[in-house]
């Protein structure tokens, strides 16, 4: 018959739907004096130190995360006769994740035929995929440091705006360029394919031989 040509789009957005709740800069401040007995030195931009109070209010959680947007694409042709069907499609996937820089981009391609023949008494059945992935990871050690460093700790240093802050004087680092400057890429390719036949030997008699296989590789 003639070919039938499809197309379909969507667009998402994921977000988180909630984050534990970490003391801000009042309540850390608040617990500063009461645990050493004095009030958190203020921040002396002619001895910077990340263990002052830099009179900001950080929520480190929300600085690593964002709204992931979804795209998806789909190509699709399918046709054939009274003997035979095919259908093939194409599609593209681009997913990003709700933490910084995270994204999952997959181009994936199938292809369905069967064909009766030999009058009928053999029917051949074949499939084909093959998918194409790169992922952006992350560190998942930059949301442990979220969890620690505290709240009056500003994000950009102070005396350098607009560059990330090196954190020292303590065991935690800043966890924002952990996401944004360090790259965590992988790939990942993969085939598989299966043939059927289906041989009527005689009535409510039928032999059906099936073959498959798959191949893949990732890299990292």
């Amino acid at each position: 018959g003639k070919p039938q040509v499809s197309f379909n789009t969507y667009i998402g957005s994921e977000s988180y739907a909630h984050l534990m709740n970490f003391a801000d800069a009042s309540q850390y401040l608040s617990l500063y004096q009461n645990f050493y007995g004095h009030a958190m030195a203020t921040f002396n931009p002619a001895s910077p130190s990340t263990t002052s109070n830099q009179g900001a209010n950080t929520n480190w959680f929300k600085t690593l995360l964002r709204t992931g947007v979804t795209n998806n694409d789909n190509l699709s042709i399918s046709g054939g006769t009274d003997k035979s069907h095919y259908r093939g499609s194409v599609t593209y996937t681009d997913q990003q994740g709700i933490a910084l820089t995270s994204e999952r981009k997959d181009l994936n391609a199938r292809f369905n035929f069967d064909q009766k023949t030999l009058d009928d008494k053999l029917l051949i059945t074949m499939n084909f995929q093959g998918t194409h992935s790169n992922s952006n990871y992350v560190d998942p050690n930059a949301f442990f440091d979220a969890a620690f460093v505290p709240s009056v700790i500003s994000e950009f240093d102070p005396l350098r705006p607009g560059n990330y802050q090196y954190i020292n004087n303590t065991d935690e680092n800043n966890p924002v360029p952990k996401l944004v400057d360090v790259t965590n890429v992988g790939a990942t390719n993969t085939m598989s394919g299966n043939l059927r036949l289906d041989y009527t030997l005689a009535k409510g008699l039928t032999i059906s031989p099936f073959a498959n296989g798959t191949l893949a590789n990732s890299s990292y």
